[in-house]
C-alpha cells in the first residue's frame, strides 16, 4: 500500500505601497562574488567525493575524472541531502542585486530519473523548488544557471543559505562538478562625513499589515504552515481529461460552498466565483501533479501573482492557499480552517472573488492536488 502524505501551502500577499528614491551609480562600483560550498549534509543515500571538487567547473563533454566531481548516489532509496553555503560577512544582503545559483552536472536521462534544486526559506522554515535536470543529456556534462528571486528570504541572521538535492527515485545516480553562487553586489564603504544606516528597506522586506492597498509589483508575504502525513484512500471521479492529470468540477464546487459557509456564518461576505482565478488555480494544480511537486512557485518559475495576471485578472490583492494529499472538500477546508495562515486567506474581507483547482494524478506522490485563489480587482 502507497503510503500519501499531505501537505498544505498558503501564500498570503499583501503589498504595501511604498516610495523609494534612488541615487545612480555607475556599472563599475558593481563588484561580483562566487560562494563556494561550505558543507554538506545527506539525510537519505550517500555522496563520494570531495566537497572541494564543487568549487571548479571543469568537466565537460563525457569526461569523467572522477577526483573533480561528486556522485551522489542512491543506494536503497532516494538521495535526499543539502549543501550549505555561507555569505561573507563584508557583503550586506540588502545590496545585492543579482543571485545565480550555477551548477555543472552529468546525470540518467530525464525519462529514467529527475533530480531538483530547492532553497531553505528561513521566514517559512520551507525548502522552495527552484529548479530540476530536466532537459540535460543524458551522460554529458551540462551547465545550469538558476536565478533566484527574493532572496533576502534565503539567507539567515547567520547569513546561512541552504540549497537541497534531491532524487524522484533510487534507479541511477548524478556527479556533481561545479555548485556554486555567483553574486552582484554594491560593497559599502563607511567615511567619517556620511552615515550608513544598518538596516535599508528594500521590495523583499516581509511584512503583514492588515490594512493596506496592494501594488501588484512588490514581493508576496509567505508564512508557514505544517506538514501532516496521512492515507487518503478516496478517489474522485473526473470531470475533465488534462494530459496528465484528472479535475472533478464537482469538489470545486463543494470547496466554494464550504469556504463560503465559513465566511457567511461570522458576518463576512460571500465570495463569487471568476473564471479568470479558476484558470490561474487549476493551471497550478496540473503543474503541480503532471511535475510532482508541491509549491506556490511553479515549474516556470511563476509565483502566483504571475499566473494570476497571465490569466487576464487585474487584481488590487490576492492570496493562494495550496494543498496535497487530502482526499476531499470537507478535509482540505478543515485542514485550511485549522491552520492559522490558510485561515486568515479564507476569512480576509479584502478578497471578493476566487478561482478553485482541483485535479486527481495516480502517477504523483500526492495524488490530489488543490489551489484556491483569492483576489480583488
Amino acid at each position: 500500500m502507497r503510503v500519501h502524505k499531505l501537505v498544505i501551502i498558503f501564500l498570503l500577499a499583501f503589498f504595501p505601497i511604498l516610495a523609494f528614491a534612488t541615487t545612480a551609480r555607475s556599472a563599475s562600483e558593481a563588484a561580483s562574488l562566487v560562494i563556494s560550498a561550505d558543507a554538506l549534509v545527506t539525510q537519505s543515500g550517500s555522496s563520494n567525493g570531495s566537497l572541494s571538487a564543487l568549487n571548479t567547473l571543469d568537466q565537460s563533454g563525457s569526461a569523467d575524472t572522477s577526483s573533480k566531481y561528486v556522485e551522489f548516489t542512491t543506494p536503497g532509496g532516494n538521495y535526499n541531502g543539502y549543501i550549505v553555503f555561507r555569505l561573507p560577512n563584508t557583503i550586506r544582503p540588502e545590496k545585492i542585486s543579482s543571485f545565480l545559483f550555477q551548477v555543472n552536472l552529468k546525470g540518467p536521462s530525464n525519462a529514467t530519473q529527475t533530480w531538483s534544486w530547492s532553497i531553505f526559506d528561513w521566514n517559512t522554515k520551507m525548502w522552495h523548488q527552484f529548479g530540476d535536470s530536466i532537459g540535460t543529456n543524458e551522460g554529458e556534462w551540462t551547465t545550469l544557471t538558476f536565478n533566484i528571486r527574493y532572496f533576502l528570504r534565503y539567507i539567515s541572521p547567520t547569513r546561512e543559505i541552504r540549497v537541497q538535492l534531491r532524487s524522484n527515485n533510487a534507479s541511477e545516480d548524478l556527479k556533481l562538478d561545479y555548485e556554486s553562487f555567483h553574486i552582484t553586489y554594491i560593497p559599502v564603504v563607511p567615511t567619517p562625513t556620511r552615515s550608513i544606516p544598518t538596516s535599508i528597506p528594500t521590495k523583499a522586506v516581509f511584512v503583514l499589515p492588515t490594512t493596506v492597498t496592494p501594488s501588484p509589483t512588490n514581493t508576496p508575504t509567505i508564512t508557514p504552515s505544517p506538514t501532516i502525513t496521512s492515507s487518503p484512500t478516496n478517489t474522485p471521479s473526473a470531470t475533465n481529461t488534462p494530459v496528465c492529470a484528472t479535475n472533478n468540477s464537482s469538489f470545486e464546487a463543494q470547496v466554494f460552498t464550504l469556504l463560503n459557509q465559513e465566511r457567511t456564518s461570522r458576518g463576512i461576505p460571500a465570495l463569487v466565483n471568476n473564471n479568470q482565478l479558476h484558470n490561474a488555480a487549476i493551471r497550478h494544480s496540473q503543474d503541480m501533479a503532471c511535475n510532482n511537486f508541491v509549491s506556490h512557485t511553479g515549474s516556470d518559475n511563476s509565483d502566483p501573482g504571475d499566473r494570476i495576471t497571465a490569466a487576464g485578472y487585474d487584481y488590487s490583492t490576492w492570496g493562494e492557499n495550496v494543498a496535497a494529499g487530502y482526499t476531499s472538500p470537507s478535509s482540505v477546508v478543515d485542514a485550511w480552517m485549522d491552520s492559522t495562515g490558510h485561515r486568515a486567506n479564507i476569512l480576509n474581507p479584502n478578497f471578493t472573488e476566487i478561482g478553485i483547482g482541483y485535479v486527481y494524478s495516480s502517477a504523483s506522490d500526492y495524488d490530489h492536488y488543490w489551489t484556491t485563489d483569492f483576489g480583488a480587482p
